[in-house]
């Protein structure tokens, strides 16, 4: 039978700045309104450093853990938002958690519980203004990140920009990092794609403040504004404060080319199998179909002197291709996918990919070990709580950062599922192979994300 009387405190380092709220106070007033009720069986339950907006919390799932099981009959807090700040996750704790398993919840400061039906109602209206004032602070910070826009000024917090460090509510050039980024502009002008040029960076053991490149950071760099000394918020544009990294003519380019890109990709040649698939390995440009004496051919832009602004050198020696043979090749291996599904998982394994998300999870366990271990010498007095909150917050912060790293890991999982691949494979035996299918075309635009030419040698790089 439960008969433990939990005392649950809670602050956020912003708070405990803004508010005066303190662990330790909250401590102390809970601890003698437990002995002034003759309670001798409490147990405190503390999150240093948690905002109320998230249920995330180690002391407040431990809590949860311990009414399910039965060990607590009362929940006691000295104030309601030290619970949550979200109606939602308030109303839901005491009714669906607490009383759903037989604990009472009482609120010291606002003097009620739901022992009574005074303190039932209360709950409900106490829970709104806790979802209002959270919906207030939300709107201010909204307002001051725009405030802070229109000046030129970073929103300041957390995520500071790759290429900068944030020092005196400025945002000041990172040389290290601002080299690598002018290093993948150079780069995406020459040709090479986002995750073409994450691998450059990679492999010449660049790295930044959040960690190794990736694809997606490297595009989201490639077009931000941030770079040219603007600053982008909620879809508009403002000149900011700090030091570009690049010139606003490289800027330019490389927005142009990436809409080219991009528009070369959405259409795909409404004509060309292989069209806006295939890039020469020699200098970085597209391969296109032309019609020579009947013949169709693909050919690196470098090389023909046609559509200037396609061309990546001046000169370019890579191979021209016959279209049917081309097409044959890639069409081949798409067969030799279809008849040994083996093929079709050796494609689709990444080791690397597990490798470095592996990497962060056991980073990401070290750092939740590290949190353990800080609230158990806190409970040996190895530190005082205003430590504890300083050491947390780091910690978190480090932790908010590994999650996403480990996000954007996953999503460089192909976009194609093997069922699904094998089921285009599939369909192809069916297909006439001769001629310009948009059925055909379209199935092998599914598999394929791009093509790579370098005279003789095809690479295929699947889309799964």
């Amino acid at each position: 039978m439960a008969d433990k009387i939990a005392l649950y405190c809670r602050v956020s380092t912003q708070e405990q700045v803004r508010e005066g709220y303190s662990i330790d106070e909250q401590i102390e007033r809970l601890t003698k309104y437990a002995e002034s009720q003759g309670w001798k069986n409490y147990e405190v339950y503390v999150d240093p450093g948690f905002s109320g907006a998230s249920m995330n919390r180690p002391a407040l799932q431990k809590l949860i853990a311990d009414v399910e099981a039965g060990k607590v009959k009362k929940v006691v807090v000295y104030k309601l938002d030290r619970l949550s700040r979200s109606q939602k996750d308030t109303l839901e704790l005491i009714e669906d958690v607490f009383l759903s398993h037989g604990c009472d919840f009482e609120s010291m400061s606002e003097k009620f519980d739901t022992g009574t039906p005074f303190g039932n109602a209360m709950i409900g209206i106490l829970a709104v203004f806790a979802q209002l004032e959270r919906e207030t602070i939300k709107e201010r910070m909204a307002l001051g990140k725009e405030g802070r826009a229109k000046k030129g000024l970073w929103k300041g917090g957390h995520g500071v920009p790759v290429g900068y460090d944030y020092i005196d509510g400025q945002l000041r050039i990172n040389e290290s990092e601002a080299m690598q980024i002018r290093e993948a502009f150079d780069l995406y002008l020459k040709g090479y794609g986002s995750e073409k040029i994450a691998r450059i960076l990679d492999a010449k053991g660049y790295s930044h403040k959040y960690g190794s490149w990736n694809a997606i950071r490297v595009k989201s760099i490639l077009i931000n504004p941030l770079y040219i000394g603007k600053l982008q918020h909620s879809g508009s544009i403002y000149e900011g404060q700090h030091e570009p990294i690049v010139s606003d003519e490289i800027f330019q380019k490389a927005q142009e080319l990436y809409e080219r890109k991009s528009y070369s990709k959405s259409t795909k040649d409404s004509r060309a199998l292989l069209g806006g698939l295939c890039f020469c390995k020699k200098c970085g440009a597209r391969y296109f179909r032309w019609k020579a004496r009947k013949i169709y051919k693909y050919s690196c832009y470098s090389r023909r002197n046609v559509s200037s602004y396609m061309k990546k050198a001046e000169t370019c020696d890579n191979k021209h291709w016959d279209a049917s043979e081309l097409e044959g090749i890639v069409l081949d291996q798409i067969r030799q996918l279809s008849l040994d599904p083996d093929k079709i998982k050796k494609a689709s394994h990444d080791p690397d990919l597990e490798d470095r998300t592996d990497a962060l999870s056991e980073m990401v366990e070290k750092i939740e070990n590290q949190r353990s271990r800080l609230l158990d010498l806190y409970t040996l007095g190895s530190f005082t709580m205003d430590e504890l909150s300083e050491k947390m917050e780091g910690l978190n912060s480090r932790l908010d950062l590994l999650k996403n790293e480990i996000e954007i890991e996953k999503t460089k999982n192909k976009t194609l599922k093997l069922s699904e691949v094998q089921k285009i494979t599939k369909s192809l035996e069916n297909l006439d192979t001769e001629g310009d299918s948009e059925e055909l075309r379209n199935l092998v635009h599914l598999l394929i994300d791009y093509i790579e030419i370098d005279n003789d040698d095809v690479f295929i790089h699947w889309n799964f």
